[in-house]
């Protein structure tokens, strides 16, 4: 939110005159400024830097932009810019261009292939959020001190283009949310300074190649909603900087590895939407500074290891839709749990009793589907930040407990499909901030309590 002017005075004592102040720094970030980027830049012929972000700016870049022969950095980002990316950017004229951030706009192009030969000192290149389609330019590959690459939510469609192991310096790739296809060039895994590789919701098949594995440097690695097949490659255990593995939403099969509980950083592990089997790994108790962990919509059998209790820093698990059974560890109702969800499984046994302290932070309770039996505990009001709880399709009896009535945030609370009997509680009308109340299918006698209709916000009953 500011305008920097930089002016370049001569040595001598004097009055400086409107040549002796070059403008070499120009920063207007927020204003709502509109119009259109780059008339008049033609007598600011000094600029090294122009960030014009989160503005209104439309049309298209004016081509006096081209005349800043000193441009190192240039953010319009967060506009409404259309048409194409002027030529000038990457020609032999702004070889000085380190930083092009045109993100967040409406700019609809196809790039032709030789877009970028000359960008050999473009070091940070975004061009996310945008229009943009074709093939991504192979001479991409010539951007030798490239740092950061964000392609991300445009139509680009075609393969990687080989080449991109040219890229020695990378530390970032984001290629997410277009429609690039084909296989994974082994030649990634050369880029030994690639800490974050973003593949996610693309059309890549084929299995994910084990070379990509010798980015020793890899924290973060996201090939999610694509149709990777095969099983998860063993050489994804040495890299033990990994914080986090989305691999969500592909065909990938087999069982979950056990090594996978030597990632000793992994903060976030996402499998879900695949087909593995098996049983789930009790090693990913080991897993001691993990938030998330969704296996969800797999094939998994068997119990839900006890071991799991031992993440004490887990905010989110999700384990519904398998095909797991046994009992509920009362280990996963932990101090720090934000998001349980095990619904769509064969549980057994009742819900496991909550101790003091216990599950303060959880929000969203959903053991819906299962084959659970007993009462509903009345301790679940010590979950005080409890949104939604679906306890529905289980065996449930004995009566619905009033206590449910003082949960300050409850907005969902579906008890369908059991055997609960008795009355419903009058003190459910406290809970001012309930939306759906559903108890349909179970075995509730006398009247609606005129309590309910103190619950003003109740859109579902």
């Amino acid at each position: 939110m500011n305008l920097l002017s930089v002016c370049r005075l001569p040595l001598q004592e004097h009055n400086p005159g409107p040549s002796d102040c070059r403008v070499t720094d120009l920063t207007l970030v927020g204003l709502s400024l509109g119009g259109q980027i780059g008339r008049g830049f033609v007598k600011l012929a000094e600029l090294q830097t122009v960030t014009l972000a989160y503005n209104n700016f439309s049309g298209s870049i004016d081509t006096e932009v081209a005349q800043l022969l000193m441009l190192s950095t240039f953010n319009v980002s967060n506009n409404a810019l259309s048409g194409a990316i002027p030529s000038f950017f990457t020609s032999g004229s702004s070889g000085s261009l380190t930083t092009l951030d045109l993100s967040n706009n409406l700019l609809s192009w196809a790039m032709p292939d030789a877009f970028f030969i000359n960008c050999q000192n473009l070091v940070f290149l975004s061009l996310a959020h945008n229009i943009l389609n074709g093939s991504i330019p192979s001479s991409l590959s010539s951007c030798v001190q490239l740092t950061h690459l964000n392609l991300a939510a445009n139509q680009f469609s075609g393969d990687i283009p080989m080449g991109i192991g040219q890229l020695s310096k990378i530390n970032s790739i984001d290629i997410s949310q277009n429609f690039l296809s084909g296989l994974i060039p082994g030649e990634i895994g050369s880029l030994q300074n690639l800490t974050s590789l973003s593949l996610m919701g693309n059309k890549f098949t084929g299995s994910i190649p084990s070379g990509l594995f010798s980015c020793s440097s890899l924290v973060a690695i996201d090939f999610s909603k694509n149709s990777f097949t095969g099983t998860l490659p063993v050489q994804l255990q040495n890299l033990s900087s990994l914080t986090l593995i989305n691999a969500g939403s592909n065909m990938l099969s087999g069982g979950i590895p056990t090594w996978l509980g030597s990632l000793s950083r992994l903060q976030v592990l996402d499998l879900s939407e695949n087909q593995f089997s098996g049983f789930v790994p009790a090693s990913l108790g080991q897993l001691y500074v993990l938030q998330e962990l969704d296996l969800s919509g797999n094939l998994l059998s068997g119990s839900i290891p006890v071991e799991l209790g031992a993440c004490t820093q887990l905010r989110i698990l999700d384990l519904s839709h398998n095909n797991l059974s046994g009992d509920i560890p009362s280990q996963l109702l932990a101090p720090n749990i934000q998001f349980l969800a095990l619904s769509g499984n064969s549980l057994t046994g009742s819900i496991p009793s909550i101790s003091s302290g216990n599950c303060t932070f959880l929000q969203f309770l959903d053991i819906s589907g299962n084959r659970l039996e007993g009462p509903i505990p009345g301790q679940l009001v010590q979950c005080s930040n409890l949104v939604a709880v679906n306890l529905s399709a289980n065996s449930l009896s004995l009566q619905i407990p009033w206590e449910l009535g003082t949960l300050p945030f409850l907005v969902y609370l579906d008890l369908s499909r059991n055997f609960i009997n008795g009355s419903i509680p009058p003190p459910l009308g406290n809970a001012a901030h309930l939306n759906v109340l559903d108890l349909h299918q179970n075995m509730l006698s006398g009247p609606i309590p005129s309590e309910i209709g103190n619950c003003s916000a109740l859109l579902n009953l």
